[in-house]
């Protein structure tokens, strides 16, 4: 698993689209879910269908601070992480989709 954590009011976010893109082309069997900390339900679901994100979504109603976010340190968005089959995180810190440990992660677990 792919799990992206964004907003739409993040410019980092926005721009690194085609990166993750990429990412996700280069890897079709990844499946990728993402985590939105937009403020408003509707500017989240409105970002989903504007930027064209495939995969499973999620929006945190409380914004940045929740359990989740806490129990990872999110102290960044965009913030990627890969999970393993067996639930393990794989790779728990990356701030781009083109940062070269992501790949290296997946292939580890191929």
């Amino acid at each position: 698993i792919l799990l992206y954590i964004w907003a739409t009011w993040c410019p980092d976010c926005i721009k690194g689209f085609p990166e993750l893109y990429a990412l996700q082309k280069a890897n079709p069997d990844i499946h990728t879910v993402y985590f939105s900390l937009d403020r408003q339900e509707q500017q989240w679901k409105n970002g989903v269908e504007k930027f064209h994100l495939e995969g499973e979504h999620y929006w945190f109603k409380t914004d940045w601070k929740n359990d989740f976010t806490n129990a990872i340190d999110l102290n960044w968005i965009p913030r990627y992480l890969i999970i393993g089959p067996d639930g393990n995180i794989a790779k728990y810190y990356a701030i781009k989709a083109d940062d070269p440990a992501l790949q290296e992660a997946i292939d580890a677990l191929r």
